[in-house]
């Protein structure tokens, strides 16, 4: 990360070494053959499903935690039946039935909504096939929103079909620290276990953090204030292998990059920290979204989303825009 940043010819270098070291076919090989492989990826892009938890950190740092760990995913509840029908498709099964569990017409998107949920999460589902067990997470509203309710920094951490990003990166791959986030009283009781098991895979576990420069500096590796997945503060590595086009876009990529967050202080835990965002979602947009209310992404994530609108009409864009702009 930092050698990237001296020169050009370094950059190139440090370039050419994340494509041939991180490679997700490598990875994924241990759940799908290739042709599943490259359909998976396919269906990411098309239903917004990202991949995260352990399997995530495991790939952005390179770590082997247990041999036998799972595949963890993530899907908002609209797009559910598909990614979970893929998934039976080639050979996973699951004891419990899903027909019944995920979005339907009877619990239609509402026209808009800024409600913030205490937990993101509608249902999860584990499948397996010869020993191995993929985690399907169904979420209410944006996945990054999920990602960001986690324990600790750590564990947040993103692949889409493209992109893999890591939230914190100075403090998840460089200082091995891990900032656990001010959540609710009984979230964080129910995490006292994983937060254990990171200590025990080696991350210092912080829950206070004493030291200012730590959440002053833009470099710190808890700066206090705006952030968005693909920022200056996030590092991004390029993902896309060799069949995909260099200079495509992909609609999950825009998506995630559409997601902003703030990260403050906590009014009723001194020296704890939280994070702050609101949730998006309309039944004209393909997606749900986190905003951070009070800086200006509001601007630069309405001019992501009018491409991600189910219907082409002009007025859509305009209300989204009105709605974000004087909320």
């Amino acid at each position: 990360m930092v050698l990237a940043k001296v020169s050009l010819c370094l950059r190139s270098a440090v370039q050419r070494h994340c494509r041939s070291t991180y490679r997700i076919e490598d990875e994924l090989a241990e759940f799908f053959d290739d042709v599943e492989i490259r359909a998976f990826r396919a269906m990411q892009e098309e239903t917004g499903l990202i991949i995260s938890g352990s399997f995530a950190l495991r790939f952005v740092s390179r770590q082997r935690f247990d041999p036998d760990s799972d595949l963890d995913l993530y899907v908002e509840d609209v797009h559910a039946m598909q990614a979970l029908q893929w998934l039976a498709s080639i050979g996973y099964v699951t004891q419990r039935g899903f027909q019944n569990n995920v979005y339907s017409s009877a619990w239609p998107r509402p026209a808009m909504s800024t409600r913030t949920r205490t937990s993101n999460l509608r249902a999860a589902f584990t499948m397996y096939r010869e020993g191995k067990k993929v985690q399907v997470m169904v979420t209410w509203q944006s996945t990054v929103g999920v990602v960001l309710q986690f324990h600790s920094t750590c564990v947040m951490n993103i692949i889409t079909s493209n992109k893999a990003y890591c939230l914190y990166p100075r403090a998840t791959l460089v200082d091995k620290r891990s900032l656990v986030v001010r959540r609710p009283d009984f979230l964080e009781q129910r995490s006292a276990d994983a937060i254990h098991k990171y200590h025990q895979r080696g991350y210092s576990m912080e829950y206070i953090v004493e030291n200012e420069r730590d959440i002053s500096s833009p470099r710190s590796a808890y700066c206090v204030g705006p952030r968005s997945v693909g920022d200056s503060k996030c590092w991004v590595l390029d993902i896309q292998g060799s069949e995909t086009s260099p200079t495509s876009l992909g609609s999950d990529q825009v998506y995630v990059e559409g997601n902003a967050w703030r990260l403050v202080k906590s009014a009723s835990r001194p020296g704890r920290l939280r994070h702050s965002f609101h949730s998006l979602h309309r039944y004209d947009l393909k997606f749900s979204y986190i905003l951070d209310q009070w800086s200006h992404q509001h601007q630069q994530v309405s001019y992501r989303l009018r491409h991600l609108c189910y219907s082409g009409e002009r007025w859509v864009f305009g209300f989204l825009l009105y709605s974000l702009m004087t909320y």
